[in-house]
């Protein structure tokens, strides 16, 4: 349902889709690629926010297939923007400026 509402609030704005995947698993809090949430870290990978992430469905899809990981790294770099804005706010703020025209920003906290 995440994929849903994220397309369903973009108007004319468009997300990698390594944020697509990497927030789904956050909003569903999903503890195989994230840790508990507890109020730290929740990142399973070490790698999660410095290594490009696929931007396409058809880069993802292959990544999927190769990396058992690519969800984890997505989720964490999620997580991490997410936490360094304040919380989920954050993501409608996102939503609102690609809405207004401005590019996707560089996610790498």
């Amino acid at each position: 349902m995440a994929h849903v509402e994220l397309h369903q609030r973009l108007d004319a704005g468009h997300v990698p889709q390594w944020f697509d995947e990497g927030l789904a698993v956050l909003v569903a809090g999903d503890e195989r690629y994230l840790l508990p949430d507890t109020g730290g870290d929740r990142c399973r990978v070490a790698s999660g926010s410095a290594e490009a992430l696929p931007e396409t469905l058809a880069e993802w899809l292959r990544t999927a297939k190769a990396d058992e990981q690519v969800y984890a790294k997505a989720a964490c770099r999620v997580s991490r923007y997410v936490d360094a804005g304040g919380g989920p706010r954050t993501v409608l703020a996102l939503i609102d400026a690609l809405n207004r025209g401005e590019p996707f920003p560089a996610l790498t906290p």
